[in-house]
């Protein structure tokens, strides 16, 4: 742990100073990283298809970086209420807002989930929402359902058909059914 110390410290301070941390908040992040480091090292496989070390402490270094300077800007005094609420629901969250930079792949917005419920939102708007909490949820369930048949290339409609025509017993199907095919 030492020699790891003195090989990869210092070079994490000044990557930390490079992306413009203050020398005492480029400390933290020192030891911030070796921490975090020394407790997932202890599952660590070398895999070299993954990249360098060096690439791996980089994004660390630079993530530790981010979280800092959110929580160094989050705590500065907010007066606007509209920014507070903001701010706290940041503060609330900050542990997941950077997510998708340890995650290569990773979307960095929810985009796609949007656009994913957006034909539940507008049949929701056209027929002017639903009246009781049981219909809401009804709809819930029927709307994913037909969106995961789509998304499994099977027809929705054909799929609860068959659902509904299974043989029940003591309220629930008799055994799983597979998404018919088209």
């Amino acid at each position: 742990r030492y020699e790891f110390e003195a090989r990869y410290g210092e070079l994490l301070v000044r990557y930390a100073r490079a992306c413009g941390l203050q020398h005492a908040d480029a400390e933290d992040v020192r030891q911030m990283v070796l921490l975090k480091l020394s407790r997932s090292l202890r599952d660590f496989e070398y895999r070299p298809e993954r990249g360098r070390f060096r690439d791996y402490l980089g994004r660390v270094v630079g993530r530790e970086g981010l979280d800092q300077k959110l929580e160094s800007l989050l705590r500065r005094r907010i007066r606007d209420p509209a920014n507070r609420r903001f701010a706290d629901h940041l503060a609330r969250y900050a542990d997941q807002i950077f997510t998708f930079l340890e995650h290569p792949g990773m979307e960095a917005t929810n985009h796609w989930a949007e656009r994913a419920i957006r034909p539940a939102v507008v049949n929701r708007k056209v027929f002017g929402g639903n009246r009781t909490e049981a219909g809401a949820r009804a709809q819930e369930i029927l709307c994913s359902v037909l969106r995961t048949c789509q998304q499994r290339g099977g027809n929705g409609f054909e799929y609860l058909a068959h659902v509904l025509r299974v043989p029940f017993c003591l309220g629930r199907p008799m055994s799983p059914i597979a998404l018919p095919a088209s």
